[in-house]
């Protein structure tokens, strides 16, 4: 599984999991909109005991 890292806050944000670095972009795209494309978020594999915020940013 795929999630949006935030550099700025070290966390994962958005609540956003996928199966694919694609999709996981797509997702934060959807979510929103072109603020996606800032240099502090990255889509990283999840590992198995990180916690996904589901806060909105």
């Amino acid at each position: 599984m795929y999630g949006i890292y935030s550099t700025a806050s070290k966390k994962f944000v958005f609540g956003i999991r996928e199966s694919s670095k694609g999709k996981a972009w797509k997702a934060l795209k959807a979510k929103i909109g072109d603020d996606s494309r800032k240099w502090r978020f990255e889509a990283r594999k999840i590992k198995g005991g990180e916690r996904v915020d589901c806060k909105d940013y």
